[in-house]
Parts: structure tokens; sequence; C-alpha cells
């Protein structure tokens, strides 16, 4: 490590601002595939600390492990002691090494290969009504994102709804986010994208390192199912899934006979962010304790049309609340086509948060809507 620059001051970062450090690219042979830098607000006069990491380095799994060891290391420097640590983690190369030995599951394959072929080409799920688009013109990522937070009721709800189901929280936003795609396109079928943990292996649970794979699901729907039913249909995708989400996405396009790189396989990719620890506190030695919170990056471009994040937030009273950031591809949806989707995703989110809004039957929401 000394012999890489990989962590500034803020006295050392002067004139620079998180946005230009957040658009750095990394030259992995010539730098460490990370950098740490304190900035000061200026709007706020408040430091802010950057964690930039190259995609390759770490999860989302892996950043809370590192806000564990981060917090117990600034309780034990605070009172003047050194961290001490009992045991070492299995390192990621060992993961790499046996996962390279093991080759890929063909049964695995098979499996997204069947529940995938034959399935819709990724399409806009509402079409740009203030631009045409031109012939040839080149594809671009360009994009930006829009936010809404569920209100108290919606948000307990929908944590009331999960346990009523035997499911996550995670199964029932991504059927709300569904069932809204499929009411505003009156779509038959829907390819989402989401991620895996990719830890099949207790060994590795507190390795850091990117374990994270991408996986695509096959979302069918029966008008006679109401919200509720889906929210099991999503459920059980998603364990039956899990067995098989080691096999890499770009694998499962090369057997269906498509260019990995070029080609996608879905338009809509939901994840959350539950119990995100890059919120919280750092606990001093007398007691006290400073509060952290994450900032939001900016977003300026989106490879997919839809990715929709879901941040399962607590305040410092311990209060819950969902919050839904939707980054979009501008080329694919516009003011109105984001405002339609966000509306209507925020409107489904509080039904299925009401007393017997799991019964509604997917024929019958878009008249549930239109009552408010």
């Amino acid at each position: 490590l000394p012999h890489y620059k990989w962590f500034w001051t803020s006295a050392e970062s002067d004139g620079v601002d998180r946005r230009d450090e957040a658009l750095h690219h990394f030259d992995l042979a010539k730098e460490l595939p990370f950098r740490l830098r304190f900035l000061i607000d200026p709007a706020t006069g408040r430091q802010v600390l950057s964690f930039l990491f190259h995609h390759v380095v770490l999860d989302e799994w892996s950043v809370n492990l590192m806000m564990d060891e981060i917090a117990y290391c600034y309780r034990v420097r605070a009172a003047g002691g050194m961290p001490v640590w009992s045991d070492a983690p299995a390192p990621f190369h060992e993961f790499a090494r046996l996962q390279a030995a093991a080759g890929i599951d063909r049964t695995h394959l098979a499996y997204w290969t069947n529940m995938l072929r034959g399935a819709p080409q990724p399409q806009p799920i509402l079409r740009r009504q203030d631009r045409a688009e031109p012939a040839g013109e080149k594809a671009s990522a360009a994009g930006g994102w829009a936010e809404f937070k569920l209100d108290r009721e919606a948000t307990e709800g929908l944590y009331a709804l999960a346990r009523q189901s035997s499911a996550s929280l995670f199964n029932v936003v991504y059927a709300g986010i569904a069932a809204s795609l499929g009411q505003l396109g009156s779509l038959p079928e829907l390819v989402v994208g989401t991620s895996a943990s990719g830890r099949s292996d207790a060994a590795f649970f507190d390795t850091v390192g990117y374990f994270t794979t991408v996986v695509a699901h096959r979302i069918r729907f029966d008008e006679t199912m109401s919200l509720g039913g889906l929210v099991g249909l999503v459920r059980n995708t998603i364990n039956d899934s899990l067995p098989s989400s080691e096999i890499p996405i770009d694998l499962v396009e090369e057997a269906l006979g498509m260019t990995p790189g070029r080609d996608h396989l879905f338009e809509v990719f939901i994840q959350i962010h539950a119990k995100n620890k890059l919120n919280g506190e750092l606990a001093l030695p007398d007691g006290r304790s400073i509060a952290f919170r994450q900032v939001d990056p900016d977003r300026h471009e989106s490879m997919l049309g839809l990715h929709f994040e879901v941040m399962e937030e607590a305040d410092l009273a311990g209060e819950r609340s969902i919050r839904v950031l939707m980054s979009y591809r501008s080329e694919h949806y516009g003011p109105q086509e984001v405002e339609r989707i966000t509306a209507t995703t925020s409107a489904v989110f509080a039904l299925m948060g009401r007393d017997g809004g799991a019964q509604v039957k997917l024929a019958e929401l878009g008249a549930h809507l239109a009552e408010g």
C-alpha cells in the first residue's frame, strides 16, 4: 500500500467535487482499485467521505462487512487501542480458484435457458411521446433518475403483507413493480433482471469481494391472479432459481444465441438495498456516537431502460421507511413516461399495503388505480 496513492485528506482535496471524483476511471495497471477521499461540502461545511471502488472489488454484502469493521476499528482507535482480529476470512482468490476448478454446471445453465427461451425481446414499457426515433440513430446510455418515498402506512402495510405471504420485502416490492409495469404496458409477461448474492458457500460469508451475479426471471401475468398471488409467484420464482444463480448471465445469453454485451435479456432491473450499513452511527468510548448517512450518487446514465433500487431504511429513532430510486434511459423514457411509471408504482404499493389490497385481481388493477 505505501507504494500507491489511495487516500486523500480534505486538505488535499481543495477544489475537488465529489461528482468529479465519481467520474474517475481506474487504471488497474498503475493504481489500486479503490480510492478514499475526504471532501468538504461547500453548501454545509460538513465532511463527506468518498468511497470509490472499481466494480470488481466488492459487492453490497462486502460493503456491510467493511462498515462493521470500520465501526469496530473507530471505536477501538477512539479509546486509544489497536484493532485485534481473531481470525482471517477466506481470501476471495480462493473462491475464484474453487469456482474455476468446478467449471460450469450444465444442469444449472439449462435451468436458465429453459426458462428464458422464447421470452419476448426487451422493449420500452411505454413509448416516448415527445420524440420520434430517427432511423439509424446510435444508442445512447444518457439518462436520469426519479425518486419517491412511501408513507408510513404503505411502508408498514408492505411489511405486513410480506409476513402474511411468508415472503421477503423484496418479493413484495418486486411483485408491485412488476404489476405496475404489466398494467402500464398491457404485458402478458415480463423478463426482470435482478441480482443474487453468489455466496452459496458459508466459508466465504465473511469474505470481502465481488460475488454478486445477475439473473433474469420470466414473470408471466395471469389476469385471474391477485396481487398477493403475484407476490407468491415472485417468491417461488426467486427461491427456485437460487441454486442455479452462480451461472454468469453472459453464458445464458450466449447459449440463447445472443451476443453478450450487445444483446440484453431484460429492459427492467430491480434490486433492494436492505438495511444498508452506509447509514448508521459510529460509537464512541464515552457513550456518544457520530451519525452518518449515504449521499445518493447522481445518475446521468443508464445502460438499461429502467433500474429500480428499493432502499430499506430507518432513521435514528428506528422508524423504518421505504424509498425507491428509479434510473431510466432517456432515449426510452421522457418526463411524461417517468411520471406515469413512478405514480403508478407508488399507487400500487399503497394499494398492496391496505387491508384487502392484496386480494385485488390483476384484471381489476386498472380500475382500482383509477378510483384512487
